[in-house]
């Protein structure tokens, strides 16, 4: 039996169909989750004026313009390789444009300075680090002067990162603080900060939930922590990072 090679675009035309709705269902739940991660972590990151251009690659199915547009932002659109997410954005009223390798290069071009802030939200694992420098590339130039990056992926430091990276066959690499910053730093984006992310959020609309997260949470985090970098210590390895989502703050 001869197998038909099967182009990167292809798994993205069927990514959710064949993946996508089963760890991140387009549902008002998880919605509201991705809507509590930026209240948590993002806020001071965020532009001032909620009519500046923020455009999100790499949209999924819209949850982080989700949560954009729930803070007050009005000019936020996206692009993505799927058509299945970009039909599904567009259905829950969001502009988002489908496009591929080729479009998504004229898309930059004619985009220049245009933008406040960019978002790559478990974007850049998909890419080779050649290819990231690339895409990095373009987002600088679509940025306004004074416009950021923000950046969330995989933490190549976390102990079970293996399992991050083997999620999603799409994935080609992930970064360790200290990688992302040679990598943004390559691509003249020199004013960076970083931060660790756990999969629980401080903030939740519940307040007795929000007592637990901020209390209870944080100290089972810090034991787990601490359990892991023993057992690097043990080894030799110093192990700074420990959480499973890398954050990065990108200023042009």
């Amino acid at each position: 039996m001869t197998t038909k090679y099967m182009p990167k675009q292809q798994f993205y035309s069927k990514y959710v169909s064949t993946h996508y709705q089963f760890i991140a269902a387009s549902t008002e739940a998880v919605f509201l989750k991705r809507l509590y991660v930026w209240k948590s972590y993002f806020l001071p990151y965020l532009p001032k004026k909620k009519d500046s251009a923020i455009l999100e690659i790499g949209s999924g199915v819209g949850h982080n313009l989700y949560a954009l547009k729930a803070l007050g932002y009005t000019n936020i659109r996206g692009t993505d390789y799927s058509k299945e997410c970009v039909d599904i954005c567009k259905n829950n009223g969001f502009d988002v444009q489908l496009v591929d390798e080729r479009t998504e290069k004229s898309f930059y071009k004619s985009h220049k300075g245009v933008f406040s802030m960019v978002v790559l939200y478990d974007v850049l694992e998909h890419y080779s680090p050649s290819d990231a420098a690339v895409l990095l590339t373009s987002v600088y130039d679509v940025l306004k002067n004074d416009g950021r990056i923000v950046i969330s992926l995989p933490n190549a430091n976390h102990p079970f990162s293996n399992t991050l990276l083997f999620a999603d066959i799409t994935h080609k690499s992930l970064y360790s603080m200290t990688s992302l910053s040679q990598l943004l730093r390559n691509c003249g984006l020199k004013r960076n900060r970083f931060f660790e992310m756990n999969s629980y959020t401080p903030y939740d609309d519940n307040p007795i939930l929000r007592i637990l997260k901020t209390t209870l949470m944080p100290l089972i985090a810090f034991m787990g922590e601490s359990f892991w970098r023993v057992i690097a210590l043990s080894q030799g390895i110093l192990l700074r990072e420990c959480k499973p989502t890398l954050i990065a703050i990108a200023q042009k």
